[in-house]
């Protein structure tokens, strides 16, 4: 048994902004409670890239996308990065994504969200609930099992 949360359920618990409302955040499950910082997956490479973990933007990833890449590459490099299906991309610090992560995610139908929040302050409070909500999925179903067990 996999347990999971809705997209929808973590931006409403985090307070986050929707940038694609177009897509059913209803059908999109988060199961790992892990997140990742993608600058490295926004140079362009995805080689162990664990792409079923919340996508977390800061400072760094947000002016790393504007410097180092013209706006083709980076359309090209965030095509192959939501063609991974992550959950969700979230940028902090109230940062506005780019149009054209805005576009790419769509194409692939990945939720984009900000949060007002300072990006660690963000990541340990994500990184709580997240593991207080699949834990207790986790326990209600062992205690439903060994409820049968007996």
């Amino acid at each position: 048994m996999v347990y999971s949360v809705t997209v929808t359920q973590l931006i409403e618990k985090m307070d986050l902004k929707n940038h694609t409302p177009e897509i059913d955040t209803d059908k999109i499950l988060i199961q790992d409670p892990g997140m990742n910082r993608p600058a490295v997956q926004f140079g362009g490479f995805f080689e162990h890239f664990d792409a079923g973990r919340i996508q977390i933007c800061g400072n760094v990833e947000h002016a790393y996308v504007a410097a180092m890449h013209t706006e083709e590459e980076n359309k090209k490099i965030m095509d192959e990065f939501f063609s991974y299906k992550p959950p969700c991309l979230i940028f902090c610090r109230g940062l506005e994504p780019y149009p054209f992560i805005i576009e790419m995610a769509k194409k692939h139908g990945v939720p984009v969200l900000t949060s007002d929040a300072v990006t660690s302050a963000f990541v340990h409070e994500v990184d709580r609930w997240l593991h207080v909500e699949l834990g207790f999925q986790c326990m209600r179903y062992l205690s439903m099992y060994t409820e049968r067990e007996s």
